[in-house]
């Protein structure tokens, strides 16, 4: 082989060799480009709900204090923060106050709700919010009613319609 044809061969190679890289581009390794960040989060509110509701509270009053039984609520709450939040309980009547009005008689019985038993010691004031504990769960709430001795009052049935809101 002479030289020049030496030359042309190995220009030829080179300009080959070009092509190749030229056609191929740059090598196939893998490589990082930075994106931009986003948030991502989940909101869970918190939640209660009554799953089980207060019973009419009934009692047989003859001059002296009586109280009833418990009648328990149960709310359910859901997403609270910490054990043992912060509720409160409020309770409103149809009368404007904690009076039993007499159907028939149109007399009226004072009484009180109360949040322990007999001795009533723990009461619920009137339109005024109670503060009690929750737990995620659910949680009981008592009530009991109490009507003071000394009353007169016909013979008659007495009653009143009570409203109970929980806010948390």
């Amino acid at each position: 082989m002479n030289k020049t044809n030496w030359i042309k061969r190995a220009l030829g190679l080179v300009a080959a060799g070009a092509a190749i890289v030229a056609v191929t581009g740059p090598s196939a390794e893998a490589g990082t480009s930075p994106m931009t960040a986003f948030n991502v989060q989940a909101i869970v509110g918190k939640a209660c709900s009554e799953t089980s509701a207060w019973s009419n509270l009934s009692v047989n009053y003859a001059g002296v204090k009586v109280t009833s039984p418990a009648s328990t609520a149960t709310i359910n709450c859901q997403g609270l923060v910490a054990a043992g939040e912060v509720a409160t309980m409020t309770f409103t009547t149809g009368s404007g106050a904690y009076k039993l009005n007499g159907i028939v008689s149109g007399g009226v019985l004072n009484y009180t709700l109360c949040q322990d038993g007999a001795s009533c010691a723990v009461p619920y004031p009137y339109n005024t919010a109670t503060n009690f504990n929750v737990l995620n769960g659910n949680n009981n709430l008592s009530v009991y009613l109490q009507v003071p001795g000394g009353q007169g009052g016909a013979a008659d049935t007495y009653q009143d319609t009570v409203t109970g809101t929980v806010t948390f």
